[in-house]
């Protein structure tokens, strides 16, 4: 996978702000989003308890995005909505995600926890943000 690509945007009050994912640096993630989501399809169901045991500092990319998409339909209480890999336009949960990624890079907390509030049932919510932090952490290695 690519790296993702940075846009500097100008504060209006002054203050620095930190870098955002461009929307053209997203193009090499949501394919790979897809990809997993099809992948976690054929997976057995996991405990979420049992998933998130399993990971550590060192685990993987591909292991956190399998464990945000496994915890996803639970946490939604439905199976996500994720198109074809090359499919032109996103689903509402692919952009939710995406949205919900790039906030989590930003460093925005109180939107992660507004866009999480919005859709993850409470049960879910401690694991899927613990799981989106780790997903955040390797996709911003990239960079």
């Amino acid at each position: 996978m690519s790296a993702i690509a940075v846009a500097h945007f100008p504060s209006a009050d002054g203050y620095a702000r930190p870098p955002l994912p461009t929307p053209e640096s997203w193009l090499a993630v949501l394919p790979m989003l897809r990809l997993a989501a099809l992948r976690c399809r054929a997976h057995r169901r996991i405990d979420p308890w049992q998933a998130c045991s399993f990971l550590s500092p060192a685990t993987p990319l591909e292991s956190y995005v399998d464990g945000v998409l496994l915890l996803l339909e639970d946490g939604l209480g439905r199976r996500p909505v994720f198109h074809a890999p090359a499919a032109a336009e996103n689903s509402f949960d692919e952009s939710w995600l995406l949205r919900l990624l790039e906030r989590q890079i930003a460093g925005d907390a109180a939107s992660v926890e507004m866009l999480l509030r919005s859709r993850i049932r409470p049960a879910e919510l401690r694991r899927m943000g613990f799981l989106l932090r780790g997903l955040a952490e390797r996709l911003a290695a990239l960079q």
